[in-house]
């Protein structure tokens, strides 16, 4: 049986931003972080009908 973590990063940000981080991350709260990703794996949804965009 394989253990998964994820580590869930909400911002302060309007709008809200939600990272989810796979692997190991040691991640605090109140922490200042560095983010770099591939946009091809950015998923985008719409605020009100919760429908994705890209």
């Amino acid at each position: 049986m394989t253990s998964r973590q994820a580590t869930f990063i909400t911002t302060a940000t309007a709008p809200e931003i939600v990272i989810a981080l796979n692997g190991r991350s040691v991640v605090m709260a109140g922490e200042t972080i560095r983010l770099t990703f591939a946009a091809s794996n950015v998923h985008l949804f719409d605020a009100e009908t919760e429908q994705r965009l890209r």
